[in-house]
């Protein structure tokens, strides 16, 4: 192989492995929830600290939570003949998601 053969297989390689490391960086900085802030909440309510994963669980409940909130007051708004999201509709929705919930 000559010199300029090297040198662009060389570049080409350091390239694409500058590339996967950015994408790894993007990947690890970005945080899925506020793991802190949640643990804070429930202690400070409560008055129990949280097991291994138990936060993930109310994180991922609380999420289910607000996205069937969101899609009945959507219902609830359209149904009213109204644009958008008002606090009606969201009033309205909360006690049938509510009631949907309760354990």
């Amino acid at each position: 192989m000559s010199l300029t053969t090297r040198q662009a297989i060389f570049t080409k390689a350091s390239f694409q492995l500058d590339v996967r490391q950015r994408q790894h960086t993007v990947k690890m900085g970005t945080k899925a929830y506020p793991k802190s802030t949640l643990k804070k909440i429930v202690k400070a309510h409560s008055n129990h600290t949280l097991k291994k994963n138990a936060d993930v669980s109310i994180y991922l409940n609380y999420v289910l939570f607000m996205e069937s909130l969101i899609k009945e007051a959507a219902i609830q708004s359209k149904q009213s003949g109204e644009r958008g999201l008002t606090t009606r509709s969201v009033k309205k929705a909360t006690r049938d998601i509510l009631a949907k919930f309760k354990g």
